[in-house]
């Protein structure tokens, strides 16, 4: 296990407690409403249209952002931008473009802000990149393989954990800490997935030639052990990942192991976000791909930390709370006013109907006027089933069959 030094120890609680990570949280929730939420919303609806979602094992995905938590749903203003609340949630990382950008968000300015205190009190920052040899036939479950039989990605990132010369190397590196996050593409020699490690080093440690060629002879001998092909000089590389400010502030080192939401993918590849934007676009070539994803990453964890109980406290506030549980939060800590309360029998329509976008551009540039117009125009038999906040009780609408078709 690594250590933190006693002097790091002194100065990592300095602005890390849980207030501090609470304020960061505000702060980001009100940064996540945006323009492109919207058009996230109208990704995850087709993804759902397109029957991606059917399998029981995405139930939750399904309904997600869809399934009125009560009677109803309002929609919400957050400045200028609106969004949909009281509505379920299911916090996928993996498998909901709309929950992954909240979660991711968060997970990112919260590292980030970790990551900037580290340096703050005299640490450095490095990054292990470690790829895996994969071919075109090989399924997404074969490249990733399972931690506890020790085979694919996963089963060669628990032998490299498990590794002499590895936690030796960690210590000549005086490692404090690490984060360990997934990113996945997908292209010409099929599924591309690979491991970020963030090490949170205590001074200002300078990467040398050895520790670049004892990594690669490391991680060559685990992954052939794992039952992977044995990976080329491009297979495990370390990179400095505070050369400058911005490299840590922006999609820099903490927001590369967390961020692959806006993250475009390199060598041709597509990023599971571009494969999403796709299906935005009306091209479902790649459905089948992000089905597999879907299903097999289902349960793997976002990001994984490594260190003493001293580093675990110092990142509390990335680590305390669950994909879902953040997921949530986003809404609910929203500087946002309620605008308009619509029956849940009604949403549905809107949301099968492809109106999300109509009735939030309404909300925004009108308010409750705006999304009654866009229901009397649509949908003008059910246009009692909308009221202003406060108002009176809205009147019963018959649901909408989870299969899209309605029951009128």
């Amino acid at each position: 296990m690594v250590q933190m030094s006693t002097a790091h120890k002194c100065n990592t609680n300095v602005g890390t407690n849980q207030d501090s990570f609470s304020e960061t949280l505000g702060r980001v929730a009100n940064s996540v409403v945006k323009p492109t939420r919207q058009r996230l919303i109208k990704t995850r609806q087709r993804l759902n249209e397109a029957g991606i979602y059917r399998d029981d094992a995405l139930k939750r995905q399904r309904n997600c952002g869809l399934k009125a938590l009560g009677s109803d749903v309002s929609i919400m203003l957050n400045g200028d931008a609106a969004y949909v609340s009281r509505v379920e949630t299911c916090g996928s990382v993996w498998a909901c473009p709309v929950c992954r950008s909240k979660v991711l968000s968060q997970r990112g300015d919260m590292l980030r802000a970790a990551a900037l205190k580290w340096r703050g009190s005299g640490g450095s920052l490095v990054m292990f990149s470690l790829t895996v040899r994969h071919y075109r036939a090989m399924t997404l479950a074969e490249v990733k393989g399972k931690s506890v039989e020790k085979t694919g990605l996963m089963g060669a990132l628990r032998r490299l954990q498990q590794t002499r010369g590895y936690r030796k190397l960690l210590r000549e590196m005086d490692c404090g800490g690490g984060v360990r996050s997934l990113d996945t593409t997908y292209g010409g020699n099929g599924w591309h997935l690979h491991a970020h490690i963030l090490l949170f080093l205590e001074g200002d440690y300078q990467i040398t030639r050895a520790d670049r060629a004892k990594l690669r002879v490391i991680w060559a001998a685990v992954c052939v052990a794992a039952g992977l092909r044995e990976p080329n000089e491009h297979g495990a590389v370390i990179s400095q990942a505070d050369d400058a400010a911005d490299y840590v502030v922006k999609w820099g080192a903490p927001s590369e192991v967390s961020s692959q939401q806006a993250k475009r993918a390199k060598n041709g590849n597509l990023s599971i976000a571009e494969m999403e934007d796709e299906v935005y676009w009306g091209n479902n070539e790649y459905l089948p791909q992000l089905r597999e994803y879907y299903l097999t990453m289902k349960g793997s964890r976002l990001l994984t930390v490594f260190g003493d109980a001293d580093f675990r406290a110092f990142l509390r506030g990335v680590l305390d709370k669950s994909d879902e549980e953040l997921a949530a939060e986003v809404d609910a800590m929203l500087e946002a006013e309620p605008v308009a309360v619509i029956a849940r029998g009604l949403w549905e329509r809107i949301y099968w109907g492809g109106l999300i976008g109509d009735v939030l551009n309404a909300a925004e540039s009108e308010g409750f006027e705006g999304v009654l117009r866009v229901v009397q125009l649509k949908l003008p038999h059910l246009v009692g089933s909308v009221r202003k906040p406060g108002k009176f009780k809205v009147p019963k609408v018959a649901p909408v069959c989870w299969c899209g078709m309605s029951e009128l």
